[in-house]
């Protein structure tokens, strides 16, 4: 579950959006996809049926005061708050590109617990206090 208050989220006048945005982000957790029916197939059955869950997701997406802009800028805000003078707050992300039909590509090699043939992309990003990101240091 996502840990930022719901006041620091763009969208923070009305609970209920920032509620579908807890929801979206542990189904897309949970099922591991960023498909809304994948999604919805994860979330409790509050609704009787799963086309509800996603025609509610579909709605909060659409909504005009959700925008992905805003939200990483709440995130990029709660995530460096605690932050001294030239510290940096350093997000890793590790993804597997599965290449599973190259034979004789650079770098190829096997990826992943199927060890099938891909590449590992390690993407970082580099927030300072201000919630900018960083450069990397000069050498």
């Amino acid at each position: 579950m996502l840990l930022l208050p719901a006041s620091s989220l763009a969208f923070s006048p009305d609970r209920r959006l920032f509620l579908r945005f807890q929801e979206l982000i542990g189904g897309m957790l949970a099922s591991g996809s960023t498909k809304i029916s994948k999604i919805s197939s994860t979330l409790p059955c509050r609704l009787r049926r799963q086309f509800y869950h996603a025609k509610a997701l579909y709605r909060f997406l659409e909504n005009e005061r959700v925008s992905a802009e805003a939200i990483l800028r709440a995130i990029y805000n709660e995530g460096t708050k605690d932050l001294e003078e030239g510290e940096r707050l350093v997000c890793v992300d590790i993804s597997l590109i599965k290449k599973p039909y190259s034979k004789a590509l650079e770098g190829l090699h096997f990826v992943g617990p199927e060890k099938v043939p891909g590449y590992e992309l390690i993407t970082c990003l580099g927030l300072d206090k201000e919630g900018n990101i960083s450069e990397p240091p000069r050498d």
